[in-house]
Protein backbone atom coordinates (compact mmCIF):
# COMPACT_ATOMS: atom_id res chain seq x y z
CA UNK A 1 0.00 0.00 0.00
CA UNK A 2 1.50 3.33 -1.00
CA UNK A 3 1.73 6.05 1.60
CA UNK A 4 -0.14 9.24 1.08
CA UNK A 5 1.76 12.54 1.37
CA UNK A 6 1.42 14.13 4.79
CA UNK A 7 0.37 17.69 5.31
CA UNK A 8 1.68 18.87 8.66
CA UNK A 9 0.90 22.55 9.08
CA UNK A 10 -1.00 23.59 12.16
CA UNK A 11 -4.46 24.85 11.28
CA UNK A 12 -5.52 28.42 11.86
CA UNK A 13 -8.09 28.95 14.59
CA UNK A 14 -11.53 29.90 13.31
CA UNK A 15 -14.86 30.70 14.89
CA UNK A 16 -16.64 27.54 16.07
CA UNK A 17 -19.46 26.25 13.89
CA UNK A 18 -21.91 24.18 15.92
CA UNK A 19 -23.73 22.89 12.82
CA UNK A 20 -20.86 20.92 11.27
CA UNK A 21 -19.45 17.46 11.95
CA UNK A 22 -20.72 15.91 15.19
CA UNK A 23 -18.28 15.62 18.07
CA UNK A 24 -16.43 12.30 18.30
CA UNK A 25 -16.77 9.94 21.21
CA UNK A 26 -14.79 11.04 24.24
CA UNK A 27 -11.28 9.66 24.43
CA UNK A 28 -9.46 8.78 27.60
CA UNK A 29 -6.98 11.57 28.38
CA UNK A 30 -3.43 10.90 29.52
CA UNK A 31 -2.59 10.54 33.18
CA UNK A 32 -2.64 13.78 35.19
CA UNK A 33 0.37 15.97 34.58
CA UNK A 34 3.05 16.49 37.21
CA UNK A 35 2.69 19.64 39.29
CA UNK A 36 5.33 21.41 37.16
CA UNK A 37 2.96 21.21 34.20
CA UNK A 38 -0.04 22.73 35.92
CA UNK A 39 0.93 26.33 35.18
CA UNK A 40 1.33 25.92 31.42
CA UNK A 41 -1.12 27.33 28.91
CA UNK A 42 -2.81 25.26 26.23
CA UNK A 43 -0.52 26.88 23.64
CA UNK A 44 2.57 25.81 25.61
CA UNK A 45 1.31 22.23 25.70
CA UNK A 46 0.63 22.42 21.96
CA UNK A 47 4.19 23.64 21.36
CA UNK A 48 5.58 20.78 23.45
CA UNK A 49 3.39 18.30 21.58
CA UNK A 50 4.54 19.62 18.22
CA UNK A 51 8.15 19.26 19.37
CA UNK A 52 7.58 15.61 20.26
CA UNK A 53 5.86 15.02 16.89
CA UNK A 54 8.87 16.51 15.11
CA UNK A 55 11.22 14.36 17.19
CA UNK A 56 9.15 11.26 16.46
CA UNK A 57 9.25 12.04 12.74
CA UNK A 58 13.00 12.52 12.83
CA UNK A 59 13.76 9.45 14.95
CA UNK A 60 10.83 7.22 13.87
CA UNK A 61 10.11 6.72 17.55
CA UNK A 62 6.56 5.87 18.67
CA UNK A 63 7.34 6.84 22.27
CA UNK A 64 7.82 10.43 21.07
CA UNK A 65 4.35 10.25 19.53
CA UNK A 66 2.98 9.00 22.85
CA UNK A 67 4.60 11.97 24.59
CA UNK A 68 3.13 14.30 21.96
CA UNK A 69 -0.35 12.85 22.46
CA UNK A 70 -0.02 13.33 26.23
CA UNK A 71 0.87 17.01 25.73
CA UNK A 72 -2.10 17.51 23.41
CA UNK A 73 -4.31 15.81 26.02
CA UNK A 74 -3.12 18.41 28.53
CA UNK A 75 -3.82 21.22 26.05
CA UNK A 76 -7.34 19.89 25.50
CA UNK A 77 -7.96 19.71 29.25
CA UNK A 78 -6.72 23.31 29.52
CA UNK A 79 -8.74 24.57 26.51
CA UNK A 80 -11.31 22.07 25.17
CA UNK A 81 -12.28 24.47 22.37
CA UNK A 82 -8.81 24.65 20.85
CA UNK A 83 -8.90 23.16 17.33
CA UNK A 84 -5.08 23.10 17.12
CA UNK A 85 -4.90 20.76 20.12
CA UNK A 86 -7.25 18.25 18.50
CA UNK A 87 -5.41 18.66 15.20
CA UNK A 88 -2.06 17.95 16.87
CA UNK A 89 -3.33 14.93 18.76
CA UNK A 90 -4.84 13.67 15.51
CA UNK A 91 -1.40 13.96 13.90
CA UNK A 92 0.07 11.87 16.72
CA UNK A 93 -2.55 9.18 16.29
CA UNK A 94 -2.12 9.24 12.51
CA UNK A 95 1.66 8.77 12.90
CA UNK A 96 1.08 5.82 15.23
CA UNK A 97 -1.40 4.23 12.83
CA UNK A 98 -4.35 4.68 15.21
CA UNK A 99 -6.57 5.86 12.39
CA UNK A 100 -9.93 5.70 14.19
CA UNK A 101 -8.67 8.03 16.93
CA UNK A 102 -7.11 10.27 14.30
CA UNK A 103 -10.50 10.48 12.53
CA UNK A 104 -12.20 11.37 15.82
CA UNK A 105 -9.71 14.14 16.60
CA UNK A 106 -9.76 15.59 13.09
CA UNK A 107 -13.57 15.52 13.24
CA UNK A 108 -13.48 17.56 16.44
CA UNK A 109 -10.90 19.95 14.95
CA UNK A 110 -13.23 20.43 11.98
CA UNK A 111 -16.22 20.99 14.23
CA UNK A 112 -14.24 23.81 15.84
CA UNK A 113 -12.63 25.06 12.62
CA UNK A 114 -14.78 23.87 9.68
CA UNK A 115 -12.65 25.46 6.95
CA UNK A 116 -9.35 23.77 7.77
CA UNK A 117 -8.01 22.18 4.60
CA UNK A 118 -5.32 20.22 6.41
CA UNK A 119 -7.72 18.63 8.89
CA UNK A 120 -9.92 17.52 5.98
CA UNK A 121 -6.87 16.18 4.15
CA UNK A 122 -5.42 14.33 7.13
CA UNK A 123 -8.81 12.89 8.11
CA UNK A 124 -9.16 11.74 4.49
CA UNK A 125 -5.77 10.03 4.77
CA UNK A 126 -6.89 8.26 7.96
CA UNK A 127 -10.11 7.11 6.28
CA UNK A 128 -8.11 5.85 3.29
CA UNK A 129 -5.79 3.88 5.57
CA UNK A 130 -8.88 2.27 7.10
CA UNK A 131 -10.15 1.35 3.63
CA UNK A 132 -13.07 3.81 3.88
CA UNK A 133 -12.55 5.38 0.48
CA UNK A 134 -16.03 6.95 0.29
CA UNK A 135 -15.29 9.15 3.30
CA UNK A 136 -11.71 9.71 2.15
CA UNK A 137 -12.93 10.99 -1.22
CA UNK A 138 -15.53 13.19 0.49
CA UNK A 139 -12.88 14.75 2.75
CA UNK A 140 -10.42 15.36 -0.08
CA UNK A 141 -13.20 16.97 -2.13
CA UNK A 142 -14.15 19.16 0.85
CA UNK A 143 -10.53 20.24 1.17
CA UNK A 144 -10.39 21.13 -2.52
CA UNK A 145 -13.54 23.24 -2.22
CA UNK A 146 -11.60 25.38 0.25
CA UNK A 147 -8.23 25.25 -1.53
CA UNK A 148 -8.76 24.19 -5.17
CA UNK A 149 -5.05 24.43 -6.04
CA UNK A 150 -3.70 22.14 -3.30
CA UNK A 151 -1.59 19.63 -5.25
CA UNK A 152 -1.14 17.16 -2.37
CA UNK A 153 -4.89 16.97 -1.80
CA UNK A 154 -5.50 16.51 -5.53
CA UNK A 155 -3.03 13.63 -5.54
CA UNK A 156 -4.64 12.04 -2.48
CA UNK A 157 -8.10 12.39 -4.05
CA UNK A 158 -6.99 10.61 -7.22
CA UNK A 159 -5.42 7.77 -5.22
CA UNK A 160 -8.54 7.38 -3.08
CA UNK A 161 -10.78 7.33 -6.18
CA UNK A 162 -8.61 4.63 -7.79
CA UNK A 163 -8.68 2.52 -4.65
CA UNK A 164 -12.43 3.08 -4.29
CA UNK A 165 -12.80 1.54 -7.77
CA UNK A 166 -10.46 -1.31 -6.84
CA UNK A 167 -7.63 -0.19 -9.10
Amino acid sequence: MQSVPDVQSVPKKAEPDQSSTPAPAQQKPAEPAPASYENKTAQEYISLGNGYLDSGDKNRNNSDYDLAIAEFDRAIRQDPGNAAAYFGRGRGYLRKGDNSRAVADYSEALRLNPNDVISFSNRGRAYARMGDYDNAVADFESALQIDPNNAAVKQNLEKAKRREKGL
